[in-house]
């Protein structure tokens, strides 16, 4: 379940469906936070019809951790946000393997996939992005779904 932390303002959901011929569905909420505006998406179905490695090729689950060291391939599709990094990490979003990259004081993007339920994440932000903000903010509003038969 996607939803906006405590305190959040402006608070709005939506999907986006990936194709006509696809049944595979982006959620997102996006939400105003001690000013700074987020959007939060999550992906499930073939996540890794949303990962593509640099040179435009499709990556598998063999590939992700690999690709999870490059911020130009892992959660921009998802997240929507293609930019060039002044800072890119590898980080972890609850135990999750993440990457976080961003511009200092400038927009930033963080992306994590829960493998077992096979759900990528990202969360992004517009203005003020710091690794600690967006570890932090990330942190708080996941949702482990592992194990959740609904």
């Amino acid at each position: 379940p996607l939803d906006a932390p405590k305190g959040a303002e402006d608070v709005s959901y939506s999907y986006i469906e990936a194709s006509s011929d696809d049944d595979a569905v982006i959620e997102q909420v996006d939400f105003t936070l001690d000013g700074n505006k987020y959007t939060y998406r999550a992906q499930s179905n073939d996540v890794t019809d949303i990962m593509t490695t640099v040179d435009g090729k499709k990556i598998d689950s063999s590939g992700l951790q690999a690709a999870m060291s490059d911020c130009t391939n892992v959660g921009a599709a998802l997240a929507g946000v293609y930019n060039d990094w002044g800072t890119c990490s590898k980080t972890t979003v609850s135990n999750r393997d993440a990457v976080v990259g961003y511009n200092d004081g400038a927009e930033g993007v963080i992306a994590w996939l829960d493998v077992v339920p096979g759900i990528m994440y990202s969360l992004s932000v517009d203005n003020n992005a710091s690794q600690k903000l967006l570890e932090d903010t990330a942190a708080d509003i996941f949702v482990e779904t592992q194990g959740d038969v609904g």
